[in-house]
């Protein structure tokens, strides 16, 4: 009896009106979804190998190391090829930074957060698909699964079969998620094939093993929200009051949690808003430039005072140099002072704010959509650790570059009167094969795995649960 429930209601389910609508949607929204993450991820591979080369024509053109510091370096993070699975926060904060010295890291916007329409909506890809409308069209495989039968009064029939209550709320549950299994996986495997032969990206083994795992992770997700809407059926008389109280707790699961999550963490640890941090930033730079302004007096003063009588140029010369190392000497102890400062007070701040992120992320967690969020960002490489990951690397390579620039500066001021036996801008000029080469290490793999399967892990409990719930509802439920 068992197969037969599970049969019945698999035919049904693909023969019925909602699976011919749904299963094109749902081809046609991966195949979007495919295509704009194609595009973004060449986009992305397209600023990585290009902005290297201009910011190099830009150095170039410098004259002395301190025109090296004050314009900087770009510096970017190669994308992830599973970019075109889930954008993530790279597509706000973007994957490119200027590094200049004696200041903090920059992040370049990301090419989303220029346009002010995918601020406001968001961007559009395989993990907005399933997150937001195939977590809808799950409702509609189970919704009405013993409402609707109970409205028509198959219900009461069904239950007079030698059949258990056990057995029919299990066939049904197999019967309709395998339709819904069939529609996702069909339309999965058109999308893996556009970008396996269409797109020209390459994916290594672990690539494709993160690729089945995002596939298994969104089924599971969509399997919570089927389990939802059949517990919904199990605890309504009517179908559109089931389908009402699924279409409730997803916006308090997809929208309510996660956002509620963010407010009460910011009230639980407070951050300080990055106006204060630049504002504490310009006050220390404005203190340190007074405190060498102070200390430069003395050797100024010295170095002002003429020689009496004739002096020739070479004694001019010589003792120019010795005022330009000590200028050098003064300003690179003020940098190296200036630099402990500012990357304490940064160090403040990102403490502040990843204390903020670990805490939104338990508090948001209470949602499967949030769990499936970490989930997939984690395997795409594009989730807020990976962010931290780029800040830390980036932090270091700036205090690399800053020394660099420091240590070649030394004795290579220029300052108010030139003596010179030769072209001093000649002499300083830069030599750039001096700047350290950045170069992006990705997370350890085990620590990403890990993360991920704790997630999977989590949306399991969380399918467990609510199916759990639906089957001792329907053992209660009133078939009259």
């Amino acid at each position: 009896m068992l197969r037969l429930v599970i049969k019945k209601e698999l035919l049904e389910s693909i023969l019925s009106f909602k699976f011919v609508i749904i299963f094109p949607a749902t081809v046609a929204l991966f195949f979007l979804s495919f295509l704009m993450g194609i595009h973004e991820y060449k986009a992305q591979v397209w600023a990585h190998s290009n902005v290297v080369r201009l910011n190099r024509d830009q150095l170039e053109r410098s004259t002395d190391w301190r025109q090296v510091g004050e314009a900087g370096v770009f510096v970017s993070r190669r994308p992830s090829p599973l970019t075109v699975f889930a954008t993530g926060v790279f597509g706000i904060t973007g994957q490119v930074a200027r590094v200049v010295d004696r200041d903090l890291p920059t992040m370049e916007r990301g090419r989303l957060a220029t346009n002010p329409t995918f601020m406001l909506f968001g961007s559009w890809d395989f993990h907005f698909v399933v997150r937001i409308v195939l977590s809808l069209f799950a409702f509609l495989f189970a919704y009405d699964a013993i409402s609707g039968e109970k409205e028509t009064g198959t219900l009461r029939v069904l239950l007079s079969y030698p059949i258990s209550r056990s057995q029919i709320i299990f066939g049904k549950a197999v019967g309709r998620f395998l339709s819904l299994g069939v529609a996702f996986t069909l339309a999965f495997l058109i999308g893996f094939i556009l970008i396996s032969v269409g797109s020209e990206i390459h994916y290594t083994a672990e690539n494709h093993l993160r690729i089945v795992f995002i596939f298994l992770g969104s089924l599971m997700y969509l399997g919570i929200f089927f389990a939802i809407g059949l517990m919904a059926s199990c605890l309504a008389d009517r179908s559109i009051i089931s389908l009402l109280l699924s279409l409730f707790i997803w916006v308090l699961l997809i929208f309510a949690i996660p956002k509620a999550a963010v407010s009460v963490a910011s009230f639980l640890r407070p951050v300080p808003t990055p106006a204060e941090l630049e504002a504490k930033k310009a006050a220390l730079a404005k203190d340190m430039h007074i405190k060498l302004r102070l200390s430069e007096e003395e050797p100024l003063r010295r170095w002002l005072s003429r020689p009496a009588g004739n002096v020739s140029d070479a004694e001019l010369y010589r003792r120019q140099k010795e005022a330009e190392k000590e200028f050098g000497r003064l300003r690179q102890l003020n940098e190296a002072e200036h630099a402990e400062k500012l990357y304490r007070l940064h160090e403040e701040y990102l403490g502040k704010q990843r204390a903020l992120h670990h805490m939104t992320a338990i508090f948001s967690r209470f949602s499967p959509a949030a769990c499936y969020d970490y989930f997939i960002t984690e395997l795409a490489e594009t989730g807020p650790s990976d962010i931290d990951s780029f800040l830390d690397q980036l932090l270091d390579y700036q205090k690399k570059f800053s020394r660099v620039v420091s240590d070649m500066r030394l004795g290579q001021e220029i300052i108010y009167v030139v003596y010179a036996l030769e072209d001093p801008f000649k002499l300083t000029r830069p030599d750039l094969s001096k700047i350290p080469n950045f170069e992006y290490k990705s997370r350890p793999w085990q620590q990403r795995w890990a993360r991920a399967i704790g997630d999977f892990g989590l949306l399991s409990v969380y399918a467990t649960l609510i199916s759990l719930v639906s089957y001792v509802s329907f053992l209660t439920y009133d078939p009259r």
